[in-house]
């Protein structure tokens, strides 16, 4: 199943109170190729489920004059249609980004930004409402690039700068120096599901959602806070995935939150889907960045001085785009020491969807500016790439292992990888073939490249480096253990159950590993980012080691009752599917 349409009829009608006892399709256990989502359950939606979709701004900037849904609320099958004005202080995606109405105000900031929600019994009702409710734009001067914003100086807040020694003097004094320009285009995420979302009202004033999302418990807080209700009154159904990629995180609580407002306004279930081009217009983006840089260097290739300024898409509100920022500052210098640096970023307002929090997201932006200011000094002064890189890599020899920000660098660690590399490889010899080949074909060309990386693990906000799990220790001696994040396909739950396993001292096999069910475990870790991985491992080992510290006492009492002498808790280990003193 890979959309709300897809789901099959059952075979007797249910009331709102009937589909909310219904108990959820249960999460992948293990791991395996990527699943197709959203997977809902199979829920009636014969006469059940009304049918809700958006209508969105055709223009990218535009304030809203008036609105007039009276025609289309007469059409029949329409069941409700709602704007900012019906919701009043509820319309604020709350917590996540509190400055983000959930539907259009009293102006549009970007093609496709929800404007109104039309409720209907069926499909077709809804798309035949939606194209009677008449909204009175008028269009204004749109920004829909960084060039622009540059121009206009339409920014989010003031620069952000870090710097070490005298750029200013370094790249004056060089033997040689240059300016230049890099453009780093977007990048739409391309889930396999479109964003959908499913709620159920309850007899008791909460209701249970089903939706697709990256990060369940954000959703969860989205709905509460948009419902005003407490979030224990929120049960949460997070469905698999296609692929975590970032596209499904803010946008999946927007979603959620607007079907849970209309079943609760109209108190009944209502399922919303949002077809491709409206999906892809409210999907967040990469962040766009124009880089403009200047560099002074010597004749052997070595980077004496840098001066960078950023200026990133960071879309109509500011939303993630303060963090890409911090990464990309933090990342400025790739992998390389440069004495005297200078990095500023600022966030460009537009008229785009604010950006994505996508995979090293900031990181990559950062790094692909030094990459290219060090290609740039191989061309002119025609050596090897490669070479330039290895003679400006952090090392420990000449106080060249420090960042830009005062963290020291693992240094022979780098060297040790990037010479492993261009020997194992045999770059130089592939290199000077290709040179030949090029020579000799004018036509087609080929290349190779060698870059090095340092990535720095974890996020600048301090709550996305947190990871829950719960783990439970059956009868028979398996083993539960249940992830506060999502399972997107790429083997985490085998990596886990084997970390578990190895803590208890038990085959694979005994334990089982299930993921994004923040009913249980409402603390939920985003997985974007190379730090999931380690951050559920820690979790897991910190789990067990608080449970093996309680079973020690209880098997040393069980020891000494089976006849052994008295033996010192601390030394007994879990190993072999057995636990020994």
């Amino acid at each position: 199943m890979d959309s709300l349409d897809d789901i099959p009829p059952a075979p007797k009608k249910a009331g709102p109170s009937d589909a909310a006892a219904a108990k959820p399709a249960s999460p992948p256990a293990s791991a395996g190729p990527e699943t197709p989502g959203p997977v809902l359950p199979a829920q009636d939606r014969r006469g059940a489920d009304l049918y809700a979709c958006l209508l969105t701004s055709p223009h990218a900037a535009a304030t809203i004059a008036s609105r007039d849904a009276a025609a289309a609320k007469a059409l029949p099958g329409v069941v409700d249609i709602f704007f900012a004005s019906d919701l009043d202080d509820r319309n604020r995606l709350r917590p996540l980004r509190p400055d983000e109405p959930l539907l259009a105000e009293g102006a549009a900031y970007f093609w496709g930004q929800p404007v109104a929600v039309i409720v209907a019994l069926d499909e077709a009702s809804a798309l035949a409402a939606r194209d009677a409710v008449r909204v009175d734009y008028h269009p204004a001067q749109s920004i829909l690039d960084v060039e622009h914003a540059i121009a206009m100086q339409s920014y989010h807040g003031d620069a952000v700068s870090i710097s070490r020694g005298d750029p200013e003097k370094a790249i004056t004094e060089a033997p040689h120096r240059f300016a230049g320009k890099l453009d780093i285009g977007s990048q739409l995420p391309l889930p396999r599901d479109t964003l959908s979302a499913r709620a159920v009202p309850d007899d008791d004033g909460g209701l249970a959602v089903w939706t697709a999302a990256e990060v369940p418990s954000r959703v969860r807080t989205a709905v509460a806070a948009g419902l005003k209700i407490p979030e224990s009154q929120v049960a949460l159904h997070g469905m698999p995935i296609a692929g975590a990629t970032g596209g499904r995180q803010t946008e999946a609580a927007l979603v959620a939150t607007l079907a849970a407002l209309a079943a609760q306004r109209a108190r009944q279930p209502v399922a919303l889907r949002i077809d491709p081009a409206a999906a892809t217009a409210l999907t967040a983006k990469r962040h766009a960045v124009r880089a403009s840089f200047r560099a002074g260097y010597d004749n052997d290739g070595r980077l004496l001085s840098a001066d960078v300024e950023l200026s990133i898409d960071g879309g109509w509100i500011v939303g993630d785009s303060n963090a890409a920022l911090d990464q990309m500052i933090l990342h400025a210098d790739g992998a390389y020491f440069v004495p005297h640096f200078r990095v500023t970023g600022r966030l460009c307002r537009t008229h785009h969807v604010t950006g994505a929090a996508l995979p090293a997201e900031g990181a990559a932006q950062g790094s692909l500016v030094m990459e290219e200011i060090l290609t740039r000094i191989a061309n002119r002064l025609g050596l090897s790439p490669a070479k330039v890189r290895d003679l400006n890599l952090y090392r420990e020899t000449g106080n060249r292992h420090s960042t830009h920000y005062g963290q020291p660098v693992d240094c022979e660690a780098l060297q040790r990888v990037w010479n492993t590399l261009i020997g194992h490889s045999e770059f130089e010899a592939r290199r000077e073939r290709i040179d030949d080949w090029n020579r000799q074909n004018p036509c087609y060309k080929r290349g190779i490249a060698a870059v090095p990386v340092k990535f720095g693990l974890g996020d600048t906000r301090s709550d996305r480096n947190q990871a829950m799990v719960l783990i439970q220790l059956l009868l028979d001696g398996s083993v539960c253990v249940r992830l506060g994040c999502i399972d997107n396909g790429d083997g985490l739950p085998l990596r886990i159950a084997e970390e578990a396993a190895r803590q208890f001292g038990i085959p694979a096999h005994g334990v089982s590993v299930r993921c994004g069910d923040p009913n249980l475990t409402p603390h939920m870790t985003a997985r974007i980012g190379a730090n999931t991985v380690s951050l559920m491992r820690r979790a897991v080992a910190d789990a067990c080691d608080q449970l093996k510290q309680r079973l020690r006492p209880i098997a040393a009492q069980l020891l000494a009752a089976g006849g052994m002498a008295e033996i010192d808790a601390e030394t007994i280990r879990f190993a072999g599917g057995r636990i020994a003193a």
